[in-house]
């Protein structure tokens, strides 16, 4: 205990006064977000079902990964947040280890702006940049856990580890983070690092003052783990909660027992563990550790040893590995792999000796990625050693070698046609191949190869030879020569064919040091080349403002369209009932395949972005409307670059929507549903609020409901006739690629319906029908998680008369994927209102899609 007190105390010595080092990286901090992946992602919708953690596909996901120290403690001594990259670039270097999992330690302070933050500091700053970091991980593919790991009481600064987290700002804390993050269920939120109070008591329930039974030896009102459990779950956050146990998180002893209630269910333990540690061999994890991970997923949250050696961490991550026990290396910065310790020496992912067991191990469990599919131009190309830009996927297609990255200015002059100044930035060195899969099969391609020499400073220090389909196509190749110095690009293209599989081989075999590659482009031959992108964005050119035009007025009871940003085209208005933003357009096509009644062409080119309202008015007063907005990105190329929330007369019915991640790309059409009442003066308006860059709105239209039906697809976008999710509060989302079987049912939903869903406990409340009004309530269902009777049931109950009781979807729809539909009557209340409510009985209550119709 005394040893790990002292080493503890150290590291937080360390940290401090590398405070001071730190301003030397602020450089370094990107301010450019990417965003969430969703649907595909093995890191989306994850949640806990009996003792693993799952994802949104139901495949079992165990976090692997490292903490990325620094953000807990700089905070409180400079104005950064990061102490280090916390770029693209940066995470390209984590990703390069096989990691899915990166921690990120939170400071108490800095993140609720209290007790005195240094000069130029600012919650919101702080707040911001982990958001920004949190996506950047998030896009490529890794998911996050969020701890508390500095707090401290009253008006004491948050400069170190205290023994519990304090009652007097710790549910403020999460509350703002749960609220943050709520959406995201690839977030996980670690209560607090780590814990050493005298009693699972004072763990469990805290106390109301200083040295106040249970937590005697605590000089300040202690949260307990299950006040914190109270306040994420107050939020509606369902996302995963861990809880360390006692003596810095090393002890579970007594974790079972001592369990915090959350009514999710969805609460994992959090271990620590080093080599100094008092439970640091077997027996002690099998008669400790074991019995609980048998229960609920167990997750070490730090792993490390302070010897510059890997034994002892890779005899645990056996170990751990045979558990199911998910493991994070302590600690993603260079300081000393000693006494900290670090696992690298440069944030370009170099290993220090006990980082590279780690690494050699979460590499060992990697799987391999999936191979690239060509872009509409039937093109590949490869960031090498990179994350996804500009017409560039991230690396991908590559077997051996390893990935490095620079911050130096690549002068691309003399190249015609050159990449991004990104993917000459990252690299894959060593002796490697590419295959690069799924082109057309005997086809022709051209092969273009993009070199810089960013690391070597004279001729002759490097050189390689590479080989096309088994042809060398070059030979002692030394970039530096052949460009004519250091930090410039150059580009070789060659032709080749794709052999019967469709596939291109491109290997890479060292000479002198290291073989290397930035990017590489695959593109079918006759192609024309791509056109250069620009290596800073532009700044969109506003549209010239025109002669004011009388705004239309709609028929009323009927319907307006408005092209937003625009001019007249087929039924749209020009653009009108704006205020705030700015107008742009462009001339890209729009992918317009995937919409049900898309709007014109032209409408998706022009936009109107930044915070911004619409106020229409002329409507029904008190009449029912539906709205669909129509969006189309034509101005970012990946996701997490854009989000914003849309509000709907005051209630919020998008949350960081992303238009790129939502619609699968840029420049491709996505529409989005809603149902809502104009108010008593015959007006909606339509509130758009920038969370990531700008808001932005393509067209709108705003159309009688005549029939009074709504229809909700839960848990998914809209489809056909069913609107995006809204109106739910508790419960989580997922989707499926499972095809339905939708002939025993009579007026199915569409297909997409069936495939996403909400579950859990949660209600929906549906509003802006007819007051006391006679309503059919259709509920669609499909089992695609379970795939036997009796693994699912639960309760439904609508304006409080429970309707359906221990209802399990297999039994009743006669197997797994099949659509099932029941059809209740009911009246809305008073208030023109519908309250669906599902109980979960064995497992989660979920349901697919909701109709309500007038009868």
């Amino acid at each position: 205990m005394n040893v790990v007190v002292s080493l503890r105390r150290r590291w937080v010595s360390v940290m401090v006064l590398l405070t001071l080092v730190a301003t030397v990286f602020i450089g370094f901090i990107s301010g450019s977000p990417s965003h969430v992946a969703h649907a595909a992602s093995p890191i989306n919708g994850l949640h806990i079902a009996g003792n693993h953690i799952l994802n949104s596909s139901g495949q079992v996901f165990v976090p692997h990964g490292v903490d990325r120290a620094g953000t807990e403690y700089i905070c409180v001594n400079s104005s950064s947040v990061f102490d280090g990259p916390s770029d693209a670039a940066s995470v390209a270097a984590i990703a390069s280890w096989g990691v899915n999992t990166v921690r990120v330690p939170l400071n108490e302070d800095c993140w609720l702006g209290i007790n005195g933050l240094p000069s130029g500091s600012s919650a919101s700053n702080y707040q911001q940049q982990i958001i920004n970091y949190v996506n950047l991980l998030n896009a490529n593919n890794i998911a996050v856990i969020l701890d508390l790991h500095w707090a401290a009481a009253g008006g004491q600064q948050s400069t170190g580890q205290d023994l519990m987290p304090d009652a007097d700002h710790a549910g403020a804390f999460w509350t703002s983070v749960a609220n943050t993050f709520k959406n995201n269920s690839s977030v996980i939120f670690d209560l607090y690092n780590e814990p050493h109070p005298a009693s699972w008591s004072c763990w469990l329930n805290g106390s109301y003052g200083a040295n106040q039974s249970p937590c005697g030896d605590v000089g300040f009102a202690v949260a307990g783990m299950q006040s914190m459990v109270n306040a994420v779950r107050s939020t509606g956050a369902t996302n995963i909660l861990m809880a360390g146990g006692l003596t810095w998180s090393n002890d579970l002893s007594q974790w079972l027992q001592n369990k915090p209630n959350d009514p999710q269910n969805n609460l994992a333990a959090s271990w620590h563990l080093y080599n100094f540690n008092g439970c640091n061999n077997t027996g002690c994890w099998d008669s400790q550790v074991a019995p609980v991970a048998a229960q609920v997923p167990v997750i070490t949250g730090e792993l490390g040893e302070n010897d510059c050696a890997s034994g002892f961490v890779t005899s645990a991550m056996n170990w751990d590995d045979q558990h199911g026990v998910g493991y994070l290396g302590w600690a993603w910065n260079p300081y000393d792999c000693g006494g900290f310790p670090s696992l690298i020496t440069n944030y370009d992912g170099t290993p220090t000796a006990f980082g590279q067991g780690i690494k050699d191990h979460l590499l060992s469990l990697a799987p391999p990625p999936p191979p690239l599919t060509p872009d509409a131009n039937g093109a590949i190309n490869i960031n090498a050693g990179g994350s996804a830009t500009s017409g560039f996927y991230a690396d991908g297609d590559y077997s051996g070698g390893q990935t490095g990255s620079t911050t130096n200015a690549i002068d691309t002059s003399a190249v015609t046609n050159p990449a991004p100044q990104a993917v000459y930035q990252t690299e894959r060195y060593g002796n490697f191949t590419y295959n690069v899969a799924n082109l057309k099969a005997n086809a022709a391609y051209n092969v273009r190869l993009h070199f810089s020499e960013f690391y070597f400073t004279s001729a002759g220090q490097r050189t390689f030879n590479v080989s096309i389909n088994g042809s060398q196509v070059i030979s002692n190749f030394d970039i530096f020569a052949s460009a004519g110095g250091a930090n410039k690009a150059i580009v070789k293209q060659f032709s080749a064919s794709a052999d019967a599989s469709g596939t291109i081989q491109l290997q890479f075999s060292s000479i002198i040091n290291n073989a290397k590659i930035d990017g590489i482009e695959v593109t079918p031959a006759g192609s024309p080349t791509p056109t250069p992108t620009p290596s800073t964005t532009p700044t969109p050119t506003p549209t010239p403002s025109t002669t004011p035009t009388p705004t239309p007025t709609p028929t009323p009871g009927q319907s307006i369209a408005i092209n937003a940003g625009g001019g007249a085209v087929g039924g749209f208005v020009a653009d009108t009932d704006g205020s705030g933003g700015t107008t742009v357009s462009s001339t890209n096509t729009i992918d317009t395949s995937a919409v049900t009644n898309p709007a014109p062409q032209a409408v998706y080119q022009t936009e109107r972005y930044g915070n911004f309202t619409y106020t229409i008015p002329h409507l029904t007063a008190n009449a029912a409307y539906t709205v669909r907005l129509h969006f189309a990105e034509v101005y970012f190329t990946s996701a997490g670059q854009r989000s914003f929330n849309v509000s709907i007369n005051g209630t919020q019915v998008m949350s960081n929507f992303d238009i790129f991640a939502a619609a699968g790309g840029e420049n491709k059409a996505i529409i989005e549903q809603f149902n809502t009442k104009a108010d008593g003066s015959g007006t909606v308006t339509i509130q758009f609020t920038s969370v990531v860059n700008n808001a932005k709105i393509d067209g709108i239209e705003v159309t009688a409901n005549t029939s009074g039906a709504v229809a909700i697809n839960t848990g998914g976008n809209t489809v056909g006739s069913f609107g995006t999710d809204v109106g739910a509060s508790g419960g989580t989302t997922v989707s499926s690629t499972n095809i339905i079987d939708t002939s025993a049912v009579t007026n199915p939903a569409p297909q997409a319906i069936y495939q996403t869903e909400r579950y859990g406990n949660f209600t929906y409340t549906i509003p802006h029908l007819t007051a006391n009004a006679a309503y059919t309530v259709r509920l669609h269902f499909a089992e695609v998680y379970f795939t036997s009777a009796g693994q699912r049931s639960f309760n439904v109950s609508i304006n409080g008369t429970q309707v359906m009781s221990n209802f399990d979807i297999f039994a009743a729809a006669g197997g797994e994927n099949k659509a099932i539909v029941k059809q209740f009557t009911t009246k809305a209340d008073g208030s023109g209102t519908v309250t669906i409510q599902f109980t979960s009985v064995i497992n989660n209550a979920k349901i697919c899609g909701i109709e309500v119709i007038p009868q």
